[in-house]
């Protein structure tokens, strides 16, 4: 693999049409049709780039059947961005071996068409060959307007509450700060609060040194941002989930405000728990 990846790239850089003429002469030898030679190939192809690389990956190479070839085939279209490799990778991410299906959701993120929303989403509950993950981790990388609402619609349990959690972690924006604020205090489960204080963290800037860096911290309302930081001292210190309360100290260190070192200190002389305690001795030290 690594061969080919470094030969794809110097013979691309030297005489692109040459390379693809190669390319398919080697296809139609009898050579061309050992899965290695073909997963070889996969490299150059992806070398090419559009359209003449993606061609021949979702032309002659896609009609490969062997596992290793399928999936650099899927690999190599979502690393191009193509559009071209969405239905093929929709297929494939629901093929019964669960190497192909996760490559085949990983590149579906990759080319970030919202045509793809469909497919990770019913894969979401897919617990075999942690799958469900992967499509979590996909949809983060998809825009579209209406998919966090779409993710937190959906009833989750057992094994799939882990994906689904990290699918609203993922896939949340600053306009859905008030929705991250009310699942992280009513949310019956504790993968979705930890997901929701993660998500939090990063779109909510509050008074600390050093946050100005956050994302689109600076256009959240004041009010929001007290909220917000009141909602994450109040899960630091009273949630029942360990995760949740770490998660709740790593964004109320971004998002605390003038207001939040008065109330740690407040909530620190009742507190039960070392390390709530610990916690709360943070924040006030930084404060």
């Amino acid at each position: 693999d690594t061969f080919a990846d470094t030969a794809g790239t110097f013979l691309a850089a030297v005489d692109a049409e040459k390379l693809l003429d190669l390319l398919k002469k080697d296809l139609r030898s009898s050579g061309g049709k050992e899965p290695r030679r073909l997963r070889n190939a996969t490299f150059l192809a992806e070398a090419l780039g559009a359209p003449k690389g993606v061609e021949l990956l979702a032309g002659t190479l896609a009609d490969s059947t062997a596992k290793e070839v399928r999936v650099r085939v899927v690999e190599a279209l979502g690393l191009l961005r193509s559009e071209k490799g969405i239905p093929l990778a929709s297929a494939m991410a629901r093929d019964p071996d669960v190497e192909v299906a996760n490559a085949a959701a990983m590149a579906l993120g990759r080319i970030g068409d919202p045509r793809a929303i469909p497919v990770l989403l019913s894969g979401l509950g897919e617990t075999k060959g942690n799958q469900g993950w992967f499509c979590a981790e996909a949809l983060g990388r998809i825009e579209d307007a209406g998919l966090f609402e779409a993710i937190v619609a959906r009833a989750a349990g057992g094994a799939s509450a882990g994906p689904r959690a990290r699918a609203i972690e993922n896939c949340a924006r600053e306009k859905d700060v008030e929705a991250l604020l009310g699942l992280l205090q009513k949310a019956s489960g504790a993968e979705t609060r930890t997901a929701a204080a993660n998500a939090l963290g990063r779109y909510v800037q509050g008074d600390a040194p050093g946050a100005a860096e956050a994302e689109g911290a600076n256009r959240t309302r004041r009010d929001v941002r007290e909220a917000v930081a009141d909602a994450l001292l109040e899960g630091l210190v009273s949630d029942g989930a360990p995760t949740v309360r770490a998660a709740c100290l790593w964004s109320l260190r971004k998002c605390a405000t003038d207001s939040t070192g008065p109330k740690a200190l407040k909530r620190i002389q009742t507190v039960q728990g070392d390390d709530k305690i610990l916690y709360l001795l943070t924040i006030l030290g930084e404060r």
